[in-house]
């Protein structure tokens, strides 16, 4: 399944700092008002990260140059939580200062990276003990 991401790299906040928009799936399915309400509470708490729209079951975020590495780890945090495809942040890795998330031993790695450690596995050398 191809990703989806919209980038959009001359948004602006009001503080008129650069920001790209990328849109994740909605989680299905929410279990009552409250888990939906704090689903939202957590998003928007998040520094650097804004919502943006919520429309035909994605949401838009805006993630600023302002968001802290802690920030993207909890954003992260919540997709997983929620078992959203974590595919629309792999374009933030690409040169950026998000680099450190192209960490092979996080947890997050092998949803957002799944070919990268599929490549590493396969061509890594079998040892099998002696008989």
């Amino acid at each position: 399944m191809a990703p989806s991401i919209e980038w959009q790299t001359s948004v602006r906040a009001e503080e008129g700092e650069p920001r790209h928009v990328v849109r994740i799936d909605e989680p299905r399915p929410l279990y009552g008002h409250l888990d939906e309400e704090f689903f939202f509470a957590w998003l928007k708490s998040l520094r650097g990260v804004d919502l943006v729209d919520v429309e035909d079951g994605k949401i838009a975020l805006a993630i600023g140059e302002d968001a802290s590495p802690a920030s993207v780890k909890d954003l992260i945090a919540l997709m997983v939580r929620y078992g959203l495809d974590l595919s629309p942040l792999r374009s933030l890795v690409v040169g950026s200062r998000l680099r450190w998330m192209h960490d092979p031993k996080a947890y997050w790695f092998a949803a957002l990276f799944p070919t990268a450690g599929r490549t590493r596995r396969a061509s890594a050398r079998v040892i099998r003990p002696a008989r």
